[in-house]
């Protein structure tokens, strides 16, 4: 989820305008291997980069790679809705929606690299969606290309504009609701996503496969003569560590602390296909993957080695709160939608959880490990 640049169908206080241009914004970085921190400039370690490799073979460039597939899937789906318009056609596409959200939203906690630098970040997952401009663009003469969405601003096309299509404004369009001109639409912007999708693909897959081999110079973080943009290990280990406090803080602030706050589910992402709970999930199991060094069926060395090596105790409580966080957020019932007014205790529960485990890793891991 990307905070676009300008909010057109929203009223917010000051207080939730102020989260909301935070949340997932994509303002540069200073280069990776910069620091005032001493501990920068420890020695390499053979041990420390196991299990960076671990992490990044096992873990991140499975799951984008699976989120490249699904992406795939999702525009096959659309291409066989658009020539069969049926019931069963139009199933098959809702359910490839939400099965690219999963490998997605595990993502979202490795949000650094090409997801920001190359900007695919906003241009597959923009919220909120400018709804005003969008249903502009449907009543317009416009042609609806790849090539128009490519240069489009996010908030109008990616996931959401897909979601927005196929589900409606209150979630309840059926297939003989979706015009001619909304078809063209559909078509076209998800073969825009799916070039973004294979686009960061592409960007993290080895230069063997005929990537650009960003895996890897996270993976050679600070190893003598690799030529890694991460001049040491201490910086390739403060980016993974600040990607898991980032996405964990914006569950709890933005993704559930807005709608809550504002008892609004207008601020919801994913509000269209009611997927709030299954993205928030997600988002928690990218963190639990990442930190574990295990993704389906793949298992290796993870954060967490290097914790407990240091520290078992914190190892000990991570682990249990991540699983926390997971028990507390499937326990928002019936729907995040309707626990906005009616279960806000679940909310503000699961809320609290994250929060806690975002400040373990901002605090505790990041003392640990010298990536303040």
């Amino acid at each position: 989820m990307n905070s676009p640049k300008y909010l057109p169908i929203l009223r917010l206080s000051a207080a939730a305008l102020l989260v909301f241009t935070m949340w997932g914004c994509n303002e540069e970085t200073p280069p990776p291997g910069g620091s005032n921190n001493n501990n920068n400039q420890a020695e390499w370690k053979q041990e420390t980069a196991d299990i960076m490799c671990d992490i990044v073979n096992n873990v991140m460039l499975p799951i984008v790679y699976d989120f490249d597939q699904e992406a795939a899937d999702l525009n096959a789906a659309i291409i066989t809705l658009n020539g069969q318009r049926t019931e069963q056609n139009f199933e098959a596409a809702k359910q490839a929606w939400r099965d690219t959200r999963r490998p997605w939203e595990m993502c979202e906690a490795y949000l650094f690299g090409p997801a920001k630098v190359q900007q695919l970040d906003p241009a597959v997952d923009s919220w909120p969606l400018d709804q005003i401009t969008l249903d502009s663009m449907l009543n317009s003469n416009d042609v609806f290309t790849k090539e128009y969405f490519d240069v489009s601003e996010g908030t109008v096309k990616g996931a959401h504009a897909i979601e927005y299509i196929l589900w409606g404004d209150k979630g309840d369009k059926t297939v003989d609701k979706i015009t001619d001109r909304e078809y063209q639409f559909l078509l076209a912007a998800t073969e825009s996503f799916r070039e973004s999708t294979a686009k960061l693909k592409k960007a993290w897959a080895p230069t063997s496969e005929g990537g650009d081999g960003y895996g890897k110079q996270l993976c050679d973080a600070g190893k003598p003569g690799a030529g890694s943009i991460y001049s040491t290990q201490t910086a390739g280990l403060r980016e993974i560590v600040t990607g898991l406090f980032t996405i964990l803080i914006e569950v709890s602030d933005a993704k559930m602390g807005i709608p809550f706050s504002q008892q609004n589910n207008d601020f919801e992402e994913a509000r269209f296909s009611n997927n709030s709970i299954p993205d928030f999930m997600a988002n928690i199991l990218g963190v639990q993957s990442i930190y574990m060094g295990t993704y389906g069926s793949r298992s290796g060395k993870g954060l967490s080695d290097l914790i407990k090596s240091k520290d078992a105790a914190l190892d000990t409580r991570i682990q249990g709160q991540i699983q926390t966080c997971l028990t507390r957020i499937s326990a928002i019932t019936p729907s995040f939608s309707e626990a906005i007014t009616n279960n806000r205790n679940a909310i503000q529960t699961a809320r609290f959880a994250v929060t806690e485990l975002a400040t373990s890793f901002e605090k505790d891991v990041s003392e640990l490990l010298g990536t303040k």
